[in-house]
């Protein structure tokens, strides 16, 4: 299922890690609130299913928090883009062609992986306004990003190729 990535809607997906990643987590909502700020935009949490949904985050520009019976592939559709740090969601997204930046500092779990990854404001901004402008040559950049990462991979196995890149050393 390809997408348009015109940013229509004005709302994206945050998708949390785990509880012990608390730091990258907040540090992901503060790029966030810059994000709507600056481009008028709000945005979805998705809590990762280890944290029990117990750090509750509060901010003008959070617009709900994703059920938890809300699959992935729903959440896709609703959101212009998806912003995460490590979640294997990053993965499921480009299989889609959803676009999905990955905030990175210091370290990255998925290694030799290099789309859409940010560390801060300006490198969002380079990125989507390529989105934004380019649209063509963004959705070809995903294309091919899926084609390098995943494969000429079906649906089915999908979440096979996931676990093997996420969890490789």
């Amino acid at each position: 299922a390809e997408t348009k990535n015109n940013c229509d809607k004005k709302i994206f997906a945050v998708i949390l890690d785990g509880p012990v990643e608390k730091s990258f987590n907040d540090e992901l909502i503060g790029l966030s609130n810059e994000i709507c700020e600056k481009w008028s935009m709000k945005f979805i949490i998705r809590y990762h299913p280890t944290s029990g949904m117990k750090r509750k985050y509060k901010g003008r520009y959070i617009l709900e928090i994703s059920k938890e019976s809300e699959t992935i592939d729903e959440l896709l559709h609703r959101v212009d883009f998806i912003l995460t740090c490590y979640s294997t969601v990053f993965l499921e997204a480009i299989y889609y062609l959803k676009p999905c930046f990955r905030y990175t500092e210091g370290r990255d779990n998925y290694k030799g992986i290099e789309a859409c990854y940010i560390s801060n404001i300006d490198q969002f901004q380079q990125i989507y306004d390529c989105m934004i402008k380019k649209p063509d040559d963004f959705q070809k950049f995903l294309q091919e990003t899926r084609e390098k990462i995943l494969g000429d991979v079906s649906k089915e196995n999908m979440v096979k190729k996931i676990q093997e890149l996420a969890y490789r050393e």
